[in-house]
């Protein structure tokens, strides 16, 4: 039985593809250019096949702002984009990890809206920058619209798609139109078609499927009806008006499948056949029915192109524009709630394969539906009571989904959800808003007091209504924001809240037991309390093997954490055993690849502790190569292993390594997020081998970096020791120098660290980290007294 899900074997143009070929090995950015429905798309998908390299096809259609390109970019690549630190922070970060591939062509689609909008410089400063820093790069632009780089002379070459040839033509009608003889008709229907493939397609389809009805003198006809208003050549440029030859076309349906078109049109983005059915099934009754009677007699009328690797249809760009300007949907508060209730469920599948052991599966979904989940969370503004659930319904389960890959959306995504909460008196809903909202701040902004506001403005509501899953997620959420902030004490006392509500209370509450299980164990080993943070872990680790067995990916976390509690303990030994079990459990159940390479950096840095470098350098190469596969590394993951090897270079005195590798790391970080507490270390770290190398300058420029973030870092993670590290390095180099005045200026700051720092852990009633601090006072006031007897001398 004929589906119409056909698709056709590529013709013509073989000359051209073999010197489009030729000048791809010799350019590095080469402009594909040319009509509306040339078939560039196509083309490009043609020669990449061909060539049998690694590639990535984005297509910028629907984009509606330039830095939407990263999160495109960063979704098909599994990566994750990072917040903005300036207007252009985000090229530099795809430029790093673009860098990390082997030989790649990166090809702009359809991006003639790009070009043509508000964001053309930007877009081709991307062009140009990703052209002269990544070596084994190459970029394709394909668009309606001719750009110009005069600056890359050499490196570009700009290529126009022209029309098809008449015997190529003819070769396409006759694939798409086995059974019809053009006979005295063929120049004419050819030469009307005017080489335009799309438009080949779409008359040889016609009379195809309708040769009973309309004659190929009849559509001949019909195309120079249509061509004595719209196919009028622009003046000067050669290029030609066909919206109004595919308008006639899509009017020729009949008013219920126009309808049905236009239903499909709300769609920005690529849809599967289920997901069409479902837009249509109120008519029809089941998915089936309306595959059959709806999506079919639109496909095999060419109206729909399908993907077949994908199992994915779209609306060609011209169709869709008539569509919108001449299709009145009208019943626009029934699609809006259908489309709600379709993508509000794919965004909820996403999320949750996100979590477990479908990643990468998750990451491909998310890149080709980003445009369909970026309409629907703008629908909030949209939304009506019957409506209003599948929004918070998201806010509540998809919030890391959200925040990470939807950043540019989420603000406005979670303002709307808390105007509706108010708008229908819902303060359940406003809560849970407020939970999410606070986890918003606290993960992806590092905003710990706005975090903390938010998830007290959800406990006033939630403590109210009793205990329940919320509340129990809620006192997690907030020992997890002051744990950031290095209260350790109230952590977990928070934690010990949520594990009242969770622990006894069945299986829903699974999650939430077992993650706050592994956090409040993690607590206890950070104050020195490894005997009672070690019963938490071990029944934690009980807890996740009877639910979900001995082979998973959380099962090889928490042995991962269990290995740190020991480490942590000084027991290299016992740490290491953990480590490798863990690793072993989270390859066998396919853990997430940048999990995989953090168990691989705390091994190699137990290899480390016991001297054994090779087997730790082995480790780190071993992460290198997984990250490297995936195809782009996961950044936080790679700048990790770059400070492992840093480390295990500086164990080995192996200094100038050590700064190669100190200082990548802190090339890395600095693109991820060059404010925090890690940013900070890293730098400090890089110093520290400066000063080894007697790289003395180098040394304080870059502990000065460091230094000017301590004003940021006392405020987001007070209890942290690394400001009176870095001030330790300043002052040991700055009295090798002979520099008194500023010695003693850091010698000032160190004993004001001091006492800072004696009073932030005499509050959180930590003995153990008390301790370290009346060590570091004594080391001030020996160097107090040191300077006293040089002066007395």
């Amino acid at each position: 039985m004929d589906t119409g899900y056909q698709t056709f074997t590529f013709v013509g143009r073989k000359e051209e593809i073999r010197t489009f070929n030729e000048h791809l090995t010799q350019y590095k950015l080469i402009g594909l250019f040319g009509l509306r429905a040339v078939g560039k798309s196509c083309f490009i998908h043609e020669v990449l096949k061909l060539k049998e390299e690694y590639h990535q096809i984005l297509n910028l259609k629907t984009v509606q702002h330039v830095e939407d390109i990263y999160s495109i970019i960063c979704a098909s690549l599994h990566s994750q984009p990072f917040p903005l630190s300036s207007e252009r922070s985000w090229i530099v970060h795809l430029i790093d990890l673009i860098n990390n591939l082997s030989d790649c062509v990166l090809v702009f689609d359809n991006a003639e809206n790009v070009i043509e909008g508000h964001h053309c410089d930007t877009f081709l400063y991307l062009c140009s920058e990703l052209t002269q820093q990544c070596d084994h790069t190459k970029v394709v632009i394909t668009s309606t619209t001719r750009v110009d780089f005069p600056s890359l002379r050499t490196s570009y070459f700009v290529h126009e798609l022209k029309p098809l040839s008449h015997d190529d033509s003819k070769t396409l009608f006759n694939a798409v139109a086995p059974t019809v003889s053009l006979a005295m008709f063929e120049n004419a229907i050819l030469d009307l078609s005017e080489g335009l493939p799309l438009l080949i397609i779409v008359i040889a389809g016609a009379l195809e499927q309708e040769k009973d009805l309309i004659t190929v003198e009849d559509m001949v006809e019909l195309l120079l009806e249509s061509r004595l208003e719209t196919l009028c050549t622009e003046s000067g440029t050669g290029s030609l008006h066909v919206d109004r030859v595919y308008k006639h076309f899509v009017f020729r349906l009949d008013e219920k499948l126009r309808e049905h078109l236009a239903l499909l049109n709300y769609i920005p983005g690529s849809f599967t056949g289920d997901q069409a059915a479902q837009m249509l099934v109120s008519d029809y009754g089941s998915s089936a029915k309306a595959k059959w009677k709806a999506i079919r007699p639109i496909r095999i009328r060419h109206m729909l192109n399908f993907d077949a690797d994908r199992k994915r249809f779209d609306i060609q760009g011209i169709i869709r524009e008539i569509v919108k300007a001449e299709i009145v949907i009208k019943d626009m508060p029934g699609v809006r709630k259908r489309y709600c209730e379709i993508y509000s469920a794919v965004m909820k599948e996403i999320s949750r394969n996100m979590e477990g052991t479908d990643f990468v599966q998750a990451m491909e979904e998310f890149s080709v539906e980003q445009p369909n989940l970026s309409k629907l969370l703008h629908e909030v503004h949209n939304t009506q009571e019957d409506t209003y659930h599948f929004f918070i319904e998201m806010a509540e389960s998809c919030t890391e989904l959200i925040e990470i890959y939807m950043a540019r959306d989420s603000q406005l995504f979670y303002d709307g959800c808390l105007k509706l909460a108010d708008r229908y008196k819902r303060d359940i809903d406003k809560a849970s808003v407020n939970l999410a909202v606070g986890s918003m701040e606290t993960q992806s902004k590092g905003e710990f007091q706005k975090g903390l506001e938010k998830y007290e403005a959800a406990r006033t509501v939630l403590e109210k209504e009793g205990p329940s899953l919320k509340l129990a997620t809620l006192y997690q959420k907030m020992g997890w924001n002051v744990f950031k902030q290095g209260n350790i004490v109230d952590s977990i006392t928070y934690y010990k809240k949520s594990l009242a509500i969770s622990a006894t209370r069945g299986k829903n509450y699974a999650s939430v037991t077992l993650y706050t299980m592994s956090l409040t164990g993690a607590a206890y080993v950070v104050l020195g309390q490894y005997d009672i943070g070690e019963k938490y872990h071990n029944s934690c680790l009980k807890r996740i093997e009877q639910l979900h067995g001995r082979i998973n990916p959380k099962v090889g976390v928490e042995l991962n954490r269990i290995g740190v509690l020991h480490d942590q303990r000084g027991d290299t030994l016992t740490a290491l055993e953990y480590f490798l079990r863990g690793l072993d459990v989270k390859r066998r159940s396919n853990a997430a690849h940048y999990s995989v390479a953090f168990s691989l950096s705390n091994i190699a840095n137990s290899y480390n502790t016991l001297k054994r470098w090779d087997e730790a350098h082995d480790k780190v190469d071993e992460a290198f190569e997984i990250l490297e596969k995936h195809p782009v590394p996961h950044m936080d993951a790679l700048s990790l292993m770059y400070n492992t090897r840093g480390k295990t270079y500086s164990k080995q005195e192996r200094w100038p390594d050590a700064e190669v590798a100190f200082r990548k790391c802190v090339e890395i970080t600095r693109k991820v997020d060059d404010k925090s507490y890690i940013f900070m270390k890293r730098l400090v770290n890089l110093a520290e081998v400066q000063e080894k190398r007697n790289r003395l300058q180098a040394c304080l420029q870059t502990a000065n970096q460091a230094h000017a973030l301590s004003a940021s870092i006392i405020k987001a993670v007070p209890h942290v020791f690394i400001i009176m590290e870095c001030l330790q390095c300043m002052c040991r180099v700055y009295k090798m120098l002979g520099k008194q005045d500023q010695f003693i200026e850091s010698l000032k700051e160190m004993e004001m660290e001091c006492f800072r720092l004696k009073n932030v852990y005499t509050e959180l009633e930590n003995q153990i980290k008390q301790e370290q601090i009346v060590k570091f006072i004594e080391d001030v006031k020996k160097m107090w007294m040191e300077v006293r007897n040089e002066k007395l001398q």
